[in-house]
C-alpha cells in the first residue's frame, strides 16, 4: 500500500494537502470541491468490482486544483497493469457541480474498467522475467508473419475499446444537466426621446428565474415585476408598471453571456390630473446580458430595448411623452436550490 502523501505546492500558488491513497488508487489535492476521503474508497470498489481475482494491478490517480473563486480542475489517469497509460483525462467543474464531482469520476472510472478486455489484465509487468524464445538460431519455420497479423488484430480491437469508453466518458460528462432556481433583483435606467425631449427613469425589477443548464450553456425560464418612479405629465404625473415573462439562453462557466426575449403588459395610472386614468398596455422587449457567476451568486450586466411605442397625453392639451423603451440595468440572480438530473 502506498503511503500517505506529504504536502505539495504547485507552481508556488497551489498547495495541495496530503493525498489519499489505497492499494491501486492514489488521489490527493485540493478537497473544497471533490471529496478525497470518499473519492478513495468508492474507487478501490469500482476496482474490485470489475478486476479479476488474481489479476495484475491496474492503478488510479486522480488530483485536484481549486479553480479561483470557485469549482475544481480534475485530472485523472488510469495505468494499465504492463505500466502504459490506459486513460488521460482533464475536468474544470464549476462549483454546482462540486457535489456530483465523485459520481463523475466513479462512472467514468466504471465505464472503462468495463470495456477493458480480460487479456490487459494479465499483461506481464517490466519486472517479471521474459518468457520470450531465445535468440538462439533455429530450423524451424518462422510464424512471424502470422503473428504480426494477429497482433495487429488484436491492437485494433483494444483501441476500438478504448475509444468507446472515451467517449462514454465524455458523453456523459457533456449530457450532464442541473434544474436551479433563482430570485434576480435587478436595477433600472431607462430611457427614451420623445417630441425632442429626453426622458428617463429608474426601475426596479424582482423576479424569480428556473435554468436547465449543462456544463457551459443553459436554457432558462423567468417571471418578474417592474416598478417605477414616477413621471410628470402637464398637471399630475403617471407611473408604469410592468408584468413580464421570458425566456433565454447563455453561455459559460465563470463569464457568462446571452440573449433573452420577454412580453407582457404594462400598467401605466395617471394621478394629479381632472380625471386620472390607469390603462393595461401590451409590452415586448429583447435583450442581452453580461455575468459573472460565483457560486450560489451571479452578477449581471443587462441591455433591453422594446419595438414597440405607446405615447401618453393630456386631452385637450400638447403634452405627450412615450413610455421607455431603452434599458440598462445591473442586476444579481440569488441561487435559491438546485437539483442534479
Amino acid at each position: 500500500m502506498r503511503s500517505r502523501l506529504a504536502a505539495v505546492c504547485v507552481a508556488v500558488t497551489t498547495c495541495l494537502e496530503p493525498g489519499v491513497a489505497g492499494a491501486d488508487v492514489d488521489v490527493a489535492g485540493d478537497r473544497k470541491c471533490v471529496n478525497l476521503d470518499a473519492l478513495a474508497p468508492q474507487l478501490e470498489r469500482a476496482l474490485a468490482r470489475y478486476q479479476p481475482e488474481g489479476a495484475d494491478d491496474v492503478t488510479i490517480r486522480v488530483r485536484t486544483t481549486r479553480l479561483a473563486p470557485a469549482g475544481a480542475r480534475v485530472s485523472l489517469v488510469i495505468v494499465l497493469p504492463d505500466n502504459s497509460l490506459g486513460l488521460e483525462r482533464a475536468y474544470q467543474l464549476p462549483a454546482q457541480d462540486c457535489s456530483s464531482a465523485n459520481d463523475l469520476l466513479v462512472a467514468v472510472v466504471s465505464d472503462f474498467l468495463e470495456e477493458l478486455p480480460a487479456k490487459i489484465w494479465s499483461a506481464p509487468s517490466s519486472n517479471e522475467p521474459s518468457n520470450e524464445p531465445s535468440n538462439e538460431p533455429s530450423n524451424e519455420p518462422s510464424n512471424e508473419p502470422s503473428n504480426e497479423a494477429e497482433n495487429e488484430a488484436e491492437n485494433e480491437a483494444e483501441n476500438e475499446a478504448e475509444n468507446e469508453a472515451e467517449n462514454e466518458a465524455a458523453a456523459l460528462v457533456a449530457t450532464r444537466r442541473t434544474l436551479s432556481l433563482a430570485m434576480v433583483t435587478t436595477g433600472l435606467l431607462a430611457l427614451d426621446v420623445s417630441n425632442g425631449d429626453a426622458l428617463a427613469l429608474l426601475q426596479g425589477e424582482v423576479g424569480a428565474e428556473a435554468s436547465l443548464a449543462g456544463l457551459t450553456q443553459a436554457l432558462s425560464l423567468g417571471a418578474l415585476v417592474r416598478g417605477s418612479t414616477k413621471r410628470e405629465l402637464g398637471a399630475g404625473y403617471f407611473r408604469p408598471t410592468a408584468l413580464l415573462a421570458g425566456i433565454g439562453i447563455s453561455r459559460g462557466q465563470s463569464f457568462r453571456y446571452g440573449l433573452r426575449l420577454r412580453g407582457g403588459t404594462v400598467r401605466v395610472a395617471g394621478s394629479g390630473f381632472d380625471a386620472n386614468f390607469a390603462k393595461w398596455l401590451p409590452w415586448t422587449e429583447v435583450g442581452a446580458h453580461l455575468g459573472y457567476r460565483s457560486g450560489w451568486w451571479e452578477a449581471r450586466l443587462t441591455v433591453f430595448a422594446s419595438p414597440l411605442r405607446n405615447d401618453i397625453a393630456v386631452e385637450n392639451r400638447d403634452d405627450s411623452i412615450s413610455l421607455p423603451r431603452f434599458r440598462l440595468g445591473i442586476g444579481v440572480a440569488y441561487a435559491l436550490g438546485s437539483k442534479k438530473l
